[in-house]
């Protein structure tokens, strides 16, 4: 007797890459335009006028600058693919069509998330692909891309927790995405920043 446990459904995997890889898309290009395109900018700008301490400069504004605004890309990215790709729970029909498929409730959790993870993900690797030559070439520490890849990963990845949670309950898409970000900013509520 053969004894498998699958989390896993590679089928399913392909169709929601198919199906949602707009959202991935369409993060790649906003990170393009709102990250590596003023970060280039900011390149041309050292090298016309601080050309002796280059790579401090680019090093601090990378720090400073797409820290920022690479994780917020993130997260709104994450609120869009969490809401997309359990959608069919806010519909009777769909609910009994796909769960009436030969495939578990964990199978489609677990592969909802790691859908969702390499849609994430793809979007940073390639503008990642991007900022490689200008590091290289004024030889800034990969350890600064790897700490934007951090944060870049754990609030995109919290935003999606928290937003498949909150869609658990609430079972309509637009009180799902309104939630979301009304429980992301409570800790913000609970220590007075707000």
């Amino acid at each position: 007797m053969n004894f498998r446990i699958s989390f896993f459904n590679k089928t399913l995997f392909k169709s929601n890459i198919k199906r949602i890889w707009w959202v991935s898309a369409l993060s790649a290009i906003c990170m393009f335009l709102f990250g590596t395109m003023p970060f280039f900018n900011e390149v041309q700008y050292y090298e016309r006028h601080f050309p002796e301490d280059i790579s401090t400069e680019l090093a601090s504004y990378f720090s400073n600058g797409m820290y920022y605004v690479i994780p917020i890309i993130g997260i709104i990215s994450a609120v869009c693919l969490s809401a997309l790709l359990f959608v069919y729970l806010n519909r009777a029909n769909a609910v009994s069509c796909i769960h009436g498929l030969p495939v578990t409730r964990t199978e489609l959790y677990f592969t909802h998330t790691l859908s969702a993870l390499v849609l994430l993900i793809i979007p940073f690797i390639i503008n990642c692909a991007l900022w490689s030559e200008t590091f290289i070439k004024y030889h800034i520490s990969a350890d600064v891309i790897f700490k934007c890849l951090y944060l870049y990963i754990i609030y995109s990845l919290l935003a999606f927790t928290l937003t498949t949670l909150v869609g658990m309950f609430t079972g309509n898409t637009a009180a799902q995405i309104v939630f979301s970000g009304v429980a992301a900013l409570l800790p913000l509520f609970f220590t007075g920043f707000i």
